[in-house]
């Protein structure tokens, strides 16, 4: 694949800044002369990232390797690093400006692409810098693993459009960053292209740390000043075996100090959902609504270090047969804590939702602190209307009125939570006792982001044992729409204590 103005031998795999794999310690070759090399880089860019960039929602956990070691941070020449290591911080990551990589770093953000460039040598310099870089750490990344981003300013779609054709020789940085993700599989490779436009430095150091954060693994993704994000698909296709991290601390998650029993603090399975719901829409091969199946409570999440660094999970997906995914979500030692499968629902429909005609009313204050053991941040059930062997209903409310609005959402988890624990209640009334959710069949959500309003809660039974329950449990908005639902929800009795 060659043309005018590229060299011969030419790919789309090729390394314009040397055109020999990192790893190997080849020096920067000379390059060529201005005219032809500026012609040829134009090209390239454009050539590489060939594909569209598509609209995209952060999937909402961070980049895997974040917190696994000292990130160093390149200078940009505007201030933006120096904001970039205080934002990190803040999230429990230790970072710093550096002039130079030691080869012993755990990972790199190299700012060098946001520069300011005043002439063609000046971004030959950007790209040489970048190059130099990645073969410092090349040694240890190829062997070991860490983490290497490469944040540019080529219009926030790497070149695609065309739109910034003084910066279009900056493209091929995320070239280099596309050979590195193939030949240092241990380690989290991403290229951001950040469009600066009219923002300041502080605007473009939270865009950068959000994507750092909430991202995930995407290895190419635009970031447009109007904040628009897109993902450009890595060699056609979507990676293998994609992962990112959640860290959970009083910082980044205030309202999971109120899930706590007996004193252990608890993740609930809504918050899981949220996770499973955000890895589906991210890393299934084609866009569209997504269904969660077979999700298996396989142990508790007990977070332990909430007031102080925080507990990490990472959430992990494996491509399986037929567009399917599955999704597992890791703890401490690689444990496994959930297992869920995701796939396309293009051509579901919502389910009917008719309440119970046999629901007798119970007493209106329901958490009593131990059926229902939670605190403010997820007492959302603002109504009973009734419950019976057949099922329950009820009125909630959702993370919206309980100020949960900082983050980007897949779902509502504090609405979702509402309805298990409604099921609850449901369980207490066929079994006697205390249950928590340990399963469900099949999640479909139909709302994205959390909910405005109040929601109609329905739980409809399917089954009871000995053992445990079985249900169903719908969530509508005020007219009838049905904003999600949980298929076969099992409840066991919960453990003393």
């Amino acid at each position: 694949m060659t043309g005018p103005g590229r060299p011969a031998g030419y790919s789309r795999r090729s390394v314009p800044l040397g055109g020999t794999r990192l790893s190997r310690g080849a020096a920067c070759p000379t390059p060529f002369l201005q005219a032809e090399y500026r012609r040829w880089t134009l090209e390239a860019t454009i050539f590489t990232f060939a594909s569209p960039t598509v609209a995209a929602v952060a999937p909402g956990f961070a980049l895997a390797g974040l917190r696994g070691g000292p990130i160093v941070v390149t200078d940009d020449g505007r201030g933006i690093a120096a904001q970039v290591v205080r934002r990190l911080a803040v999230a429990g990551i230790t970072a710093g400006v550096h002039a130079t990589v030691p080869p012993d770093a755990h990972g790199v953000i190299h700012l060098g692409g946001l520069a300011d460039l005043t002439s063609f040598d000046s971004a030959l310099a950007v790209q040489r810098d970048a190059f130099n870089v990645a073969q410092a750490v090349a040694p240890r990344f190829s062997r070991s693993g860490g983490v290497f981003v490469t944040v540019q300013d080529t219009g926030g779609d790497f070149g695609t459009s065309g739109r910034c054709p003084d910066r279009a020789q900056l493209g091929e940085i995320a070239t280099l960053t596309r050979t590195a993700a193939r030949e240092w599989p241990a380690t989290s490779v991403k290229a951001i292209d950040c469009e600066r436009g009219n923002r300041t430095s502080a605007a473009v150091a939270d865009a950068i740390v959000q994507e750092l954060l909430g991202g995930g693994p995407a290895q190419a993704v635009g970031l447009r000043a109007d904040g628009t994000r897109t993902t450009v698909e890595t060699d056609g296709a979507p990676m293998d075996a994609p992962k990112g991290e959640v860290y959970l601390a009083a910082t980044s998650h205030p309202y999971l100090a109120d899930h706590a029993i007996s004193g252990t603090l608890v993740v609930p399975v809504a918050m899981v959902l949220e996770w499973l719901t955000g890895a589906a829409r991210a890393w299934l091969p084609e866009p569209g609504p997504a269904v969660i199946r077979n999700v298996r409570v396989l142990r508790k999440i007990a977070v332990e270090r909430y007031r102080s660094v925080g507990d990490g999970l990472t959430v992990q997906g494996i491509r399986g047969p037929g567009g399917q995914v599955l999704l597992e979500l890791l703890g401490n030692g690689d444990a496994r804590h959930y297992r869920a499968t995701a796939c396309h629902s293009a051509d579901v429909a919502p389910a009917g939702w008719a309440v119970p005609t046999d629901l007798k009313p119970v007493w209106p204050d329901v958490y009593d602190g131990w059926m229902l053991f939670h605190g403010p941040q997820f007492q959302v059930i603002q109504e009973v209307h009734g419950i019976s062997e057949s099922g329950a209903a009820a009125v909630l409310t959702g993370g919206g009125d309980r100020g949960w609005n900082h983050a980007t959402w897949h779902t509502d988890p504090a609405a979702v939570d509402g309805g298990l624990q409604v099921a609850v209640l449901w369980a207490k009334q066929v079994l006697g006792c205390a249950t928590l959710p340990m399963g469900v069949a099949e999640y479909r959500t139909f709302s994205t982001g959390l909910y405005n309003g109040p929601t109609r809660c329905v739980v409809r039974a399917r089954d009871v044992w000995s053992g445990g329950a079985e249900c169903d449990i719908g969530y509508l908005a005020e007219d009838g729409t049905v904003r999600a639902e949980l298929f076969g929800v099992s409840l066991v009795p919960r453990p003393p204590g």
